[in-house]
């Protein structure tokens, strides 16, 4: 089986099996209002968006994204291969291609919630009505499986020093993961919970910032043993103010 990027003329080839798996599946349940619009959908925005299929043979998946590609639009596997692993794989395959994004969106139609929720989505919103559709908005938080984990870090701006971006005095060091061999792409970090550091520094991944305005997110690094949620929050205040910040943290078990 091979997951690729879908040319202008395949395009055509996803939204006719879009149709077809919505069709063979009772029109997913909807009203005939409902249905209407969402086929209304895929004439007037479906061309639009970017796809990506997967063939075994013949087209059996596809996912429609934006152009960022973390936003999923559509996200149909033929009737007859679904429960097969195509979904979770295409999904595997939009994360890795956006893999600076920090977070993924999808609005999940009623009854797919799910299968969103088996892919490490969760709601954070209300269930909301538009043009008879029942959906969920659902969110995807990336990197949250380094939570606890251990990972190698570079310090370029030592705690105490002014941040020549935010012309801020540190109370935290600032530098990055390297996880490029991984999931390709560099982390931002904060490493707190001890002032004397060196270039080279080994910890854990002991929370995430998400600025819902970026598409970046920054990982809070700490030493092994550190446990002071509040001491961590004093220090990245000074840099953290000017941003409508979000923090999940590592639940110890």
């Amino acid at each position: 089986m091979e997951i690729r990027l879908l040319d202008e003329e395949e395009k055509l080839d996803a939204l006719n099996l879009i149709r077809e798996v919505f069709f063979s599946m009772g029109n997913l349940g909807m009203n005939r209002p409902a249905a209407q619009a969402f086929l209304e959908f895929l004439s007037a925005e479906g061309q639009n968006l970017q796809y990506y299929g997967m063939y075994d043979g013949d087209l059996v998946g596809t996912a429609a994204v934006n152009e960022e590609g973390d936003r999923i639009h559509l996200m149909f596997v033929r009737q007859s291969r679904q429960r097969q692993g195509i979904g979770t794989a295409l999904w595997n395959y939009v994360k890795t291609e956006a893999a600076d994004a920090s977070r993924f969106m999808v609005n999940a139609l009623k009854g797919s919630e799910g299968f969103y929720e088996r892919l490490g989505f969760e709601a954070f919103g209300e269930e909301t009505v538009s043009q008879g559709m029942q959906y969920l908005p659902m969110e995807y938080l990336s990197g949250k499986e380094y939570l606890g984990k251990p990972v190698d870090v570079t310090i370029e701006i030592p705690a105490g020093t002014v941040h020549p971006h935010l012309n801020a005095e540190t109370e935290c060091a600032c530098g990055y993961a390297d996880l490029s061999v991984t999931d390709g792409v560099f982390r931002n970090i904060y490493w707190c919970g001890s002032e004397e550091t060196q270039e080279q520094m080994h910890g854990i991944v002991y929370g995430i910032i998400f600025h819902p305005e970026e598409s970046g997110s920054r990982w809070i690094v700490v030493p092994e043993g550190f446990d002071d949620r509040q001491a961590v929050i004093d220090a990245i205040g000074p840099l953290e103010q000017f941003y409508d910040s979000r923090i999940i943290w590592w639940e110890r078990t």
